[in-house]
């Protein structure tokens, strides 16, 4: 079981690097976690939960300069809308991107 466990960690680690280091419960469990396999990733120091309904893996790989108040919206529409997207402003804060006409 643990393999299995590990796998889907893995599986969920690349998503959440594509998704700002979030991944939503809904997604641990199309990878094919149980609540109490996720309880358990949680347990093991693998992964937080920084919002009810989301978790977040700290990546050894770059994924931006994502800032706390950034996160927080990835994680917002990650639970409205698993397969949201920051975009405009809200991505270019995200990823530490120069604002055109800002200071």
């Amino acid at each position: 079981m643990r393999a299995a466990v590990d796998r889907a960690v893995l599986v969920l680690r690349r998503r959440a690097q594509r998704q700002g280091g979030c991944v939503t419960y809904a997604q641990a469990q199309q990878a094919g976690l149980t609540p109490a396999e996720v309880a358990t990733v949680l347990r093991r120091g693998l992964a937080t939960a920084p919002r009810p309904g989301v978790l977040a893996f700290c990546l050894p790989e770059p994924v931006g300069s994502l800032d706390p108040a950034a996160a927080l919206v990835v994680s917002a529409a990650l639970l409205k809308h698993p397969d949201a997207v920051a975009t405009h402003e809200t991505a270019a804060r995200a990823w530490d991107l120069p604002l055109i006409g800002r200071a």
